[in-house]
């Protein structure tokens, strides 16, 4: 995994910041929550709705819609956030490997919101168990 980390970090002493966050990464906060990454174009592909820099979801089974979604805009350009316990610390890489199973689960659509919640905690974790994390913070 040290060439994966070498090409998203770049030279060393360089710091990771959004550029290196794609499309189906899992982020993991200072919290320990793991929220999964979509794209503005994944997310408006699949909702209708338009978020600028894309969306954290966090699937859950506790709410309705099957997830928490946030704004990925609240973040600043090194991953920190105004509230510290929502600070990047950690990018688990999905790679091209899973993006069929996320974009599986996101044609679920509200209508079977269980369902798709289960995908996307079953996606979330075949990327975690898979990737080495990287260290942000």
């Amino acid at each position: 995994m040290k060439h994966i980390s070498e090409s998203i970090i770049g030279r060393k002493g360089s710091r990771i910041d959004k550029r290196a966050i794609a499309d189906g990464d899992v982020l993991e906060w200072r919290n320990g929550e793991k929220p999964i990454f979509m794209s503005r174009e994944t997310w408006y592909k699949h909702t209708g709705l338009d978020r600028e820099e894309g969306v954290l979801a966090v699937p859950t089974l506790y709410t309705v819609p099957g997830w928490v979604i946030t704004g990925f805009g609240a973040w600043n350009d090194d991953l920190s956030q105004k509230n510290p316990e929502f600070d990047i610390v950690s990018i688990y890489k999905s790679g091209e490997k899973f993006k069929d199973e996320l974009y599986k689960a996101l044609e679920m659509g509200n209508t079977k919101w269980s369902k798709r919640t289960k995908a996307l905690l079953s996606y979330r974790t075949h990327v975690i168990d898979a990737a080495t994390p990287i260290k942000v913070q």
